[in-house]
């Protein structure tokens, strides 16, 4: 017999009528046992032996299977049934695989339907093709291995791979346990009894991963004729990706993309709230990333702006300064002082140590019968803002204004030696001094996760 790459059903006597002169007789007994292998075409491989008054078959015979739910009774399982050709039994030695239905369509259709289910083969044998057909006296019970064609009908169980099973017994019990004949698990599904919740464990020996090379415990989800490939719900997180022990600059918790050719409209990630109506869709054809909806950012919004130089996109504050120095509206994140001893507007932003030369500051005087100019500088880490009446010879003085406060490197700082309180500008210029400008955090061009995969399929 050929060795089983999956479960045996088990040995069997199953009789029947008896075979007298070649024709069937009521009178004297058949007898089989079998074993069951799965094929990824819906077959399953009967190996059986036959005996005609307890000596062994010889000749030419035709089989017939069909699945009931009990091992007696009239409760057909499925529509669907197999009759062989003729086939040589020789010393009694039977090999036939068996297709319900006929066809690969159809075998797969009659396990996806009731593969997960109990179910009993009726067999008959006949000496004429297509019958009639005498039933042997007992059923076979279906065993876990021809079960499997439930999964197997997506190739999922094949050589290398065998799989067992065990009654449930404990808890966590296993259900169905997949491992390679080159030695350990591959896939493993148990439920734990106290809550029958079931749960698929991957821990096999590096099964082959596509694109990504062999994988330690990988799951690939082929469904590309369908529109949903996974389908995941939870109360909290249905989904969560854990980047364990990355290499540096390297990977990402989840990858998203969309195949090669895919056409106008497709995302890699879209994301939507049911309760808001805001979507983030990301890795469109024209664009990165689409928002509908408020867009709320904790933190920098930086800019390449050629030769991989990066720059912050974003003010650090804007707003709109009274001539008294109240704030009228804004960002919200300063404060506005008018010092009448030394004529001149204080702004102190928040978390910022504005220094003259390592900010961007743009000050429009407010629209006014007679022009004015501006000047800016700093002092105790604030911006010091100036406005000059030209028509007074360039005299201080106050007027309504709006600002726009950049810092084009968040990640450096100056380390001001002006600790007079003075104008940070006259102090350097007075000292013929330069500031010292340091970097607090390295610049790098951030490493992209799923970069240089051209298709993960």
């Amino acid at each position: 017999m050929k060795r089983a790459s999956a479960l045996v059903i088990g040995m069997m006597a199953l009789t029947a009528p008896a075979i007298a002169q070649h024709q069937l007789d009521a009178e004297r007994p058949y007898e089989v046992q079998s074993g069951v292998l799965t094929a990824s075409d819906g077959t399953f491989n009967y190996q059986g032996y036959l005996e005609v008054d307890g000596e062994a078959a010889n000749g030419m015979y035709s089989f017939r299977f069909e699945a009931f739910n009990d091992p007696t009774g009239f409760d057909i399982a499925h529509e669907l049934y197999f009759t062989s050709d003729l086939i040589p039994v020789v010393d009694g030695l039977f090999d036939l695989d068996v297709q319900m239905g006929g066809t690969a369509s159809e075998a797969r259709r009659f396990w996806r339907e009731i593969g997960n289910q109990e179910m009993y083969f009726e067999i008959g044998v006949s000496e004429i093709e297509g019958g009639p057909y005498t039933t042997l006296g007992t059923r076979a019970k279906l065993g876990w291995s021809a079960r499997a064609q439930y999964a197997g009908i997506s190739d999922s169980l094949r050589f290398p791979y065998i799989d067992s099973f065990a009654d449930p017994d404990g808890d966590p019990t296993t259900m169905i346990y997949l491992e390679s004949d080159f030695g350990g698990s591959i896939l493993e599904l148990v439920t734990y009894t106290s809550t029958n919740e079931p749960m698929i464990d991957l821990t096999g020996p590096l099964p082959y991963g596509i694109d990504f090379g062999s994988q330690n415990g990988a799951i690939r989800i082929d469904d590309s004729d369908e529109r949903v490939g996974l389908l995941s719900t939870a109360n909290e997180f249905p989904i969560v990706g854990y980047l364990q022990n990355p290499e540096p600059g390297t990977g990402g918790a989840v990858l998203g993309q969309v195949a090669t050719g895919a056409g106008e409209g497709y995302f890699a990630v879209s994301a939507i709230n049911s309760n808001t109506g805001n979507r983030g869709y990301l890795g469109g054809e024209n664009e990165a990333g689409l928002f509908v909806g408020d867009v709320l950012v904790n933190g920098n919004i930086n800019k390449s702006y050629g030769n991989a130089s990066q720059a912050s996109a974003a003010p650090v504050a804007y707003g709109f300064i009274n001539s008294s120095g109240s704030v009228a509206s804004g960002s919200g994140n300063f404060t506005c002082t008018w010092e009448s001893s030394l004529l001149r507007y204080r702004i102190a932003i928040e978390n910022e140590n504005y220094f003259f030369s390592n900010y961007t500051a743009v000050i429009t005087p407010s629209a006014s019968s007679n022009p004015r100019l501006v000047s800016t500088s700093s002092a105790t880490g604030e911006l010091l803002v100036y406005i000059l009446d030209p028509l007074s010879g360039y005299a201080r003085t106050q007027s309504s204004f709006q600002f726009v406060v950049y810092k084009s490197d968040p990640n450096t700082t100056v380390i001001n030696r002006n600790t007079t309180g003075m104008d940070d500008s006259e102090f350097y210029r007075l000292h013929g001094l330069t500031p010292e400008v340091v970097r607090t955090q390295q610049r790098t061009r951030p490493s992209v996760a799923g970069e240089g995969i051209t298709e993960a399929r």
